[in-house]
C-alpha cells in the first residue's frame, strides 16, 4: 500500500529540506521527462524557505525507511520513490491596519489570499497507473495546516504523515493555483477542478544573439523613449577563473533586494521576500549555490523632464522594469525570472543582463556564447512574445496554461506588470 509523507523545513533545524530530498529527488527525475534535473537544480527548488515537498516512497520500503530519510546515516540508495510533488507557499503582499472602536490601529490583517502554488510532479514510469498522482494531489491540496505538533508527527526534521495532517479553519481560503501544466498533467488537475486562467510561453536564444538585440528608439531628443539599464551582481563562480577571489561574485546591494521584492510583491500580489532573498544571497564561497545578476531599467519622468539642471537628473528618473538572471551552476543554463515592469523595458532588461554575464576562461562549449541558451517564460503578453520572437530573435519553445482551483488568474491581485516567471514551480 502506496502512502505520502509531507516535508516541512521547521524553523531551527540543522537538515536543510534540499540536503534532506535532493538525492532522492535527482534519481526520480532521472527516470522521468525531468531528467535534466539534478542536484543543483532540486536545491534550487527545495532551498528557498517557501517549499512543502510530498513524496511516496517505493511499496517495497517499510515504515522504518521511510522515517530514516534525511539521518545522517540513512543511505540514500536504500529508499527510493514511486512519486513526488511540490507546494509552494505564498502569502499575500497586502496587509492594513486594524481599526478599534475607540479609533486606535492595534494591529493587521490581511487583505488578499493566502495561496499554495503546486508543480514537479513526477511519477516513475513503473508506478504510472497506480494513482499515485491522484494521490499526491490530494494530500497536497487539502494539507492547508501542518501545525499539528502534538498529533502523530514524527521526531525526524520536518517529516510528518500527509495523511495525518489536519487542515485548519481559516477566514479566507487558500488559493490553490498551478502557475504552468505539462500537458502530461493537465487531465489528473482538471479532474479536480482546476481550470486555464493563463498563458506560459517558454523562449529562449544564445547569450551572443540576446547581446544583440536591436532596440529602437523612436525619438532620440525626448528622454522618455530612452530606457537606461543598470546590472548588479555577479555570475561569477569561485573556480572560473584563477584570480577570483572571495568577492568576486557581485553581493547585491541591500537597497536592490529590497526594490526587487518590492516590485515582485506589487508585480504578483504575493509575499515572495524568501525565495528573492534566497536568488539574490549571491555567496561567493558556494560553488553550488545559485549566481543571480539584478537588473534595473529606468526612464526619465515625462513631468520632470528637462526642468531640473543635471545635478537633479538621477532624482527625475523613475524605475520602469527590474529582472533577474540566475544559474544554478557552472555549465548550466541561464534563466530570466522574475521579469517585470512596463513591457517597453522587458528586451533592454535581457540585453543588459546577456551583456553583464562574464563568461569563464576555459577552452569547452561554456566559453562559447552561441550555444550557452537564455530563457525566459512569459506569462500572457501576447504581444511581447511576438516582440521576443520578432525583434530579439527567441526560439517559442513550450507553451502551456497556467490553472486555478478557483477560475481566477494567478496574480489577480498584482498590478499587472507581471511579465517572467521565476520557475514553472515557483510561478
Amino acid at each position: 500500500m502506496v502512502n505520502v509523507v509531507s516535508y516541512t523545513q521547521k524553523a531551527g533545524s540543522m537538515i536543510s529540506l534540499s540536503t534532506t530530498l535532493t538525492p532522492l529527488l535527482s534519481k526520480l527525475s532521472a527516470g522521468t521527462e525531468m531528467a535534466s534535473y539534478g542536484p543543483q537544480q532540486w536545491n534550487f527548488l527545495l532551498g528557498g524557505g517557501d517549499i512543502n515537498a510530498y513524496v511516496v516512497p517505493s511499496e517495497s520500503e517499510s515504515e522504518s525507511d521511510t522515517n530514516d530519510i534525511g539521518n545522517d546515516d540513512q543511505n540514500e540508495n536504500s529508499v527510493s520513490l514511486l512519486g513526488s510533488l511540490l507546494r509552494v507557499e505564498l502569502n499575500p503582499s497586502s496587509t492594513t491596519a486594524t481599526t478599534d472602536e475607540d479609533g486606535s490601529t492595534s494591529g493587521t490583517i490581511i487583505t488578499g489570499a493566502s495561496a499554495a502554488g503546486f508543480g514537479m510532479m513526477l511519477v516513475s514510469p513503473a508506478a504510472r497507473g497506480k494513482g499515485v498522482a491522484k494521490l499526491l494531489l490530494n494530500e497536497a491540496i487539502n494539507d492547508d495546516g501542518n501545525d499539528n505538533d502534538n498529533e502523530n508527527e514524527n521526531d525526524n526534521d520536518g517529516i510528518t504523515s500527509a495523511s495525518a495532517s489536519a487542515a485548519v479553519d481559516k477566514k479566507t481560503p487558500i488559493r490553490k493555483l498551478l502557475p504552468v501544466c505539462t500537458p502530461a498533467g493537465q487531465a489528473v488537475y482538471r479532474k479536480l477542478g482546476f481550470s486555464n486562467v493563463g498563458k506560459v510561453t517558454i523562449l529562449s536564444t544564445d547569450i551572443n544573439t540576446a547581446r544583440n538585440i536591436p532596440l529602437l528608439i523612436d525619438d532620440e531628443n525626448n528622454n522618455d523613449c530612452i530606457i537606461n539599464v543598470k546590472t548588479f551582481g555577479s555570475m561569477r563562480m569561485v573556480d572560473d577563473d584563477d584570480d577570483d577571489t572571495a568577492t568576486s561574485c557581485g553581493t547585491i546591494d541591500s537597497k536592490i533586494k529590497d526594490l526587487i521584492i518590492q516590485m515582485d510583491s506589487k508585480a504578483t500580489g504575493y509575499d515572495r521576500s524568501k525565495r528573492l532573498s534566497f536568488m539574490m544571497k549571491n555567496d561567493p564561497t558556494d560553488i553550488n549555490g545559485v549566481k543571480t545578476i539584478v537588473a534595473t531599467a529606468t526612464t526619465a519622468s515625462a513631468s520632470n523632464n528637462n526642468k531640473h539642471g543635471d545635478d537633479n537628473k538621477d532624482k527625475d528618473k523613475v524605475i520602469i522594469g527590474a529582472a533577474i538572471i540566475r544559474r544554478e551552476m557552472i555549465g548550466g543554463p541561464y534563466v530570466i525570472g522574475p521579469l517585470m515592469g512596463s513591457s517597453n523595458a522587458a528586451l533592454p532588461l535581457v540585453k543588459a543582463l546577456a551583456n553583464a554575464i562574464k563568461l569563464p576562461n576555459n577552452d569547452n562549449d561554456d566559453n562559447d556564447g552561441s550555444k550557452q541558451k537564455i530563457t525566459v517564460l512569459l506569462s500572457d503578453h501576447a504581444e511581447l512574445v511576438n516582440e521576443f520572437k520578432s525583434i530579439g530573435s527567441f526560439e517559442e519553445g513550450f507553451n502551456g496554461p497556467a490553472m486555478s482551483l478557483d477560475g481566477k488568474s494567478i496574480y489577480e491581485n498584482g498590478d499587472g506588470s507581471y511579465l517572467g516567471l521565476i520557475h514553472p514551480t515557483l510561478g
